[in-house]
């Protein structure tokens, strides 16, 4: 099995320096053996940098379009309507979900998880005896509802089964106790809502 490190591809910004530096000694000081090993490797350089321009384009972070909707099908989770960009993290989170086993994220990951897919400030949990949690994503601005819906149902689809989620989406500023980091008080506010 190969490891990480043999199927990462590392770009060489400059072949012509290091096919000169790798010709015999004899040979250095040549000027027409340098100036085609020079061309030889402008070709390559070209060739390579055309090719990691393509790696680049086809990653889930840059691609958009029927790309990005392969991606999609790729890793199990349909676009359903959404833009590029609202799309985007649902893959990457989804590419994320797909190693854990069972369709079951440990809570580092599940935090991770939704930090994506609602591209959150900070999200806080509170486990709820016996099997449940309390879940608040803290966002700069609130979630239109079929964004809302989609997270609600993603975030449904990656949790422990037979555990119950409550899952709430506040803004910056929230109301709430003047002690909770993050509340204005109860004077002050917005008030949070179920995802």
């Amino acid at each position: 099995m190969a490891s990480q490190s043999q199927t990462q591809f590392v770009m060489n910004p400059d072949h012509k320096k290091d096919a000169v530096r790798d010709l015999l000694r004899q040979f250095q000081n040549r000027p027409r053996i340098v100036a085609l090993v020079e061309a030889i490797a402008e070709a390559c350089q070209v060739q390579e940098e055309d090719t990691f321009s393509m790696i680049v384009s086809r990653s889930p972070s840059a691609a958009v379009g029927a790309l990005l909707d392969q991606w999609g099908i790729l890793v199990g989770e349909p676009r359903g309507g959404l833009t590029d960009d609202e799309y985007r993290p649902f893959i990457q989170a989804r590419l994320l979900a797909n190693r854990f086993p069972g369709d079951e994220a440990p809570e580092d990951a599940f935090i991770h998880i939704l930090e994506i897919i609602t591209e959150a400030v900070e999200v806080r949990t509170v486990d709820m005896f016996p099997a449940g949690f309390y879940c608040m994503v803290i966002r700069k601005e609130f979630m239109g509802d079929p964004l809302r819906d989609r997270v609600r149902r993603f975030a449904e689809n990656i949790k422990p089964q037979g555990v119950k989620m409550v899952l709430v989406e506040a803004l910056e500023g929230f109301f709430g106790f003047a002690e909770t980091p993050g509340a204005f008080g109860y004077s002050v506010g917005t008030w949070a809502r179920l995802i």
